[in-house]
């Protein structure tokens, strides 16, 4: 026996590519929900389908940058809280603006 070992000098195995899908999926559910949240925001109570989406795009965003800390995934975060504060003020505003019409029209009625 001269000693040589053939496993000694082998190179290890490359590592596996990293698993990017929750990443895309929450880029792709923060741009969703930014789109949505400028083209229904407006409508009073339809705006809480965006803000519904936008927190789900915050949940899987975080769950995607606890298993591998990508851009992607914090695109998607970043989308998702925009998304978010957008649908907050839309809904808000269009509520109390509905408000206050049905109210100045209750108004009127009672004159």
């Amino acid at each position: 026996m001269s000693g040589y070992n053939p496993q000694e000098y082998s190179q290890p195995p490359p590592p596996a590519p990293e698993n990017k899908t929750k990443a895309v999926a929450a880029l792709v559910i923060g741009i969703a929900a930014l789109a949505a949240s400028w083209a229904i925001g407006w409508i009073p109570f339809v705006s809480l389908l965006p803000l519904a989406v936008a927190i789900v795009g915050i949940v899987v965003s975080v769950g995607a940058r606890k298993q591998s800390n990508s851009g992607l995934a914090t695109g998607g975060m970043v989308c998702s809280i925009i998304a978010l504060v957008f649908s907050g003020a839309f809904f808000l505003s269009c509520t109390l603006c509905s408000v206050c019409t049905a109210g100045a029209a209750g108004l009127g009625a009672l004159r």
